[in-house]
């Protein structure tokens, strides 16, 4: 018995001993970390390991404030504007039942002032330049300043023609090329009056384009409600460019384009205005004239003589680029009329007065006019007392027994503090005046 429970008792520590080992294997394989990744089983884990600290949030996006919805320019205050842009020219200009005709330049300002200009001071004709403000000083090559002299000593007149003369297509762009452009003339002129606006023949102005629109499409486009919101005076493209002289053209008239027309073709609108008893603007680019297949400036001299031989017979009058547009034939042409009392209607040796009503229409052309005869020379002069832009401008004439028409042309700056009309030599003289043009 005692040797068969020995038997049993062995048998027992034998079992337990392998138990025991079978157990260490076990633990010893799942202790086995392998030596690298390719070792792991494949897994998700594997290829883009999950990081083994919490992700931080992710960082909120900047808050913003949306961009305003583009409000719809103002058009309320435009009688004020207007009002006020015809109280700057002495509420109306007439024309004594002539037609008239307006001399419009669009920028160019190096072939204006050496081709141009010259005939105009040549035929003291009145002007207007449609200038780019970014385009002043790069360009264009002149500051602002220069011209600014060569518009008071010529009786010009500037207008706003868009920022750049480029096409638009949001309200951010339109909002340069009209607001900016009027601003930034305005800050560059100060001594001038500005208060009109060109539209630049672009494809595409927001809506403001094509040909032919009326003035009421101004009311319906985002750039032409910033247009009408901020100038008096509007050149578009208005169908007819001959208007009645009815002195209400204030928006949409359109012009001729002279670029590429002779000289008899220029006279012939000429014509077509005064047996119509209407009212045109020419236009002409200088950079084209003497190119081929435009404008000589041949050419332009015969037209602007023929221009001025009229206006000298009584036939026609030669007005602003404002000026015809506000102008009314059933008034007479010395409607305007700034002198208080003129000379005596023989003047033996000088006449000489101040014009203190011509201080309340500054920064705008003025034109002294008169009809003398007699014999020697006749001299007329304005001269302008400023402290940016004095100006002093004379006409002179070998008188005869035939009326002559004498005229000076200025644009006193708006700093002007006196405008002083002399009139010298042994004449008789047939009315003079002095007034806003």
């Amino acid at each position: 018995m005692q040797k068969v429970l020995g038997i049993v008792l062995a048998l027992i520590a034998v079992l337990g001993i392998g138990g025991v080992g079978l157990s260490s294997d076990i633990e010893k394989q799942s202790d086995v970390v392998p030596s690298s990744p390719e070792a792991k089983p494949p897994s998700s884990s594997a290829v883009n390991p999950e990081p083994t600290f919490e992700p931080t949030a992710e960082p909120e996006e900047p808050t913003t404030s949306p961009e305003p919805e583009p409000q719809i320019p103002a058009v309320d205050h435009r009688d004020t504007l207007v009002n006020a842009g015809l109280q700057q020219r002495g509420e109306q200009i007439g024309t004594g039942g002539k037609p008239a005709v307006a001399l419009r330049f669009d920028h160019h300002l190096e072939e204006f002032e050496s081709q141009v200009l010259p005939l105009l001071q040549k035929y003291r004709l009145p002007w207007g330049q449609m200038i780019n403000a970014g385009n002043v000083s790069n360009s264009e090559s002149y500051t602002f300043a220069e011209l600014a002299s060569m518009t008071h000593n010529n009786g010009g007149e500037i207008w706003n023609h868009g920022w750049s003369h480029s096409s638009i297509y949001s309200e951010k762009e339109a909002d340069r090329e009209i607001t900016q452009g009027l601003e930034d003339l305005r800050a560059g002129l100060p001594s001038l009056w500005i208060d009109g606006w060109a539209q630049p023949g672009q494809a595409d102005y927001l809506g403001l384009s094509g040909k032919p629109f009326t003035p009421e499409h101004y009311y319906d486009t985002y750039p032409g409600r910033l247009v009408i919101g901020q100038h008096a005076f509007v050149r578009g493209y208005y169908p007819n460019p001959y208007h009645e002289l009815n002195g209400d053209n204030f928006i949409g008239q359109a012009h001729v384009t002279i670029d590429k027309q002779t000289g008899d073709r220029i006279n012939a609108y000429v014509r077509r205005a005064i047996n119509g008893d209407t009212g045109v603007t020419l236009m002409l680019h200088p950079n084209y004239l003497d190119e081929p297949g435009y404008l000589t400036t041949q050419e332009l001299d015969s037209s602007l003589a023929y221009i001025a031989r009229l206006r000298d017979r009584d036939e026609i009058e030669v007005l602003s680029n404002t000026g015809i547009l506000m102008a009314d034939d059933d008034l007479a042409e010395d409607f305007g009329n700034l002198l208080d009392e003129g000379p005596a209607v023989e003047i033996e040796e000088a006449w000489r007065s101040d014009v203190p009503r011509a201080i309340n229409h500054l920064g705008i052309p003025q034109e002294a006019e008169v009809w003398v005869t007699g014999s020697g020379t006749a001299t007329l002069t304005v001269q302008v007392d400023s402290g940016s832009f004095p100006v002093t401008a004379k006409h002179s004439v070998e008188l005869t027994n035939q009326p002559q028409r004498m005229s000076v042309l200025v644009t006193p700056p708006r700093d002007t503090e006196s405008v002083t009309l002399s009139l010298e030599g042994n004449l008789r003289h047939d009315g003079l005046s002095y007034q806003p043009l």
